[in-house]
């Protein structure tokens, strides 16, 4: 297989840029024979000029943006990252104003979840966001019920086990205060595993009651209150 040169990338890059899909999802829609080069069924791993060649995903044109756009969100709870849910929950594009339903969010928040969602279509710098080789920090405060023992949460830098099987491992976690039935941690991860905080604290016994990230790589929260935007 060619490698990339400085006029032509792979097909999956390309549609990666565009903001058509992931990588991942690109891989799947060339296996499912939606993706055409200058009219020609692709097969993963073609290159593409940028500049000359014409890609068609589902019959359409794909075009590379001239210009990105960026958006750092206030996610509410009880929004779903994804475009569609068959069982009818809010997504976070019914919430959205309209003029950002193009863009795709920078990994996800879950559902129960709350605080900043990074959306762009700048296919990729999500992808590098979002790749765990990259260690970018996630950071979030969680609201914890009941006293948590230190020789437990410290635990939690360490690597646990989850109930599956899995090692989960926070980068940091300290104490961030007290009340008189619960405890806000602020916790730090490197990667965007499926609802990572809450598992950590499973699996050391312990219910997480209100989850928020305040910061994603460079990018924090700061004074925005819940559905503001910038």
């Amino acid at each position: 297989m060619a490698g990339e040169d400085e006029k032509t990338i792979r097909i999956q890059r390309f549609l990666a840029m565009c903001g058509v899909a992931s990588r991942r999802q690109a891989e799947e829609l060339i296996k499912q024979q939606r993706v055409e080069i200058n009219d020609r069924v692709a097969r993963i791993g073609d290159m593409v000029d940028p500049k000359k060649d014409v890609v068609r995903v589902d019959g359409e044109k794909v075009r590379r943006p001239k210009h990105f756009s960026y958006l750092a969100w206030f996610k509410p709870q009880k929004t779903l990252c994804s475009r569609l849910d068959d069982r009818g929950r809010t997504t976070i594009y019914a919430v959205l104003p309209q003029k950002f339903t193009s863009l795709n969010s920078v990994g996800r928040l879950d559902y129960n979840s709350e605080g900043l969602l990074l959306l762009t279509d700048d296919g990729e710098l999500k992808h590098r966001l979002e790749d765990p080789k990259n260690r970018i920090e996630r950071v979030y405060h969680a609201k914890v019920q009941g006293m948590v023992p230190e020789k437990l949460w410290k635990k939690l830098e360490k690597g646990v086990k989850t109930k599956d099987g899995e090692v989960l491992k926070a980068s940091k976690i300290k104490v961030l205060r007290l009340t008189k039935k619960n405890m806000w941690f602020v916790v730090t991860l490197l990667e965007g595993k499926y609802r990572e905080v809450r598992r950590l604290f499973e699996a050391i016994g312990y219910n997480v009651l209100k989850l928020r990230r305040v910061k994603f790589g460079p990018i924090s929260l700061g004074k925005m209150k819940v559905g503001e935007f910038r």
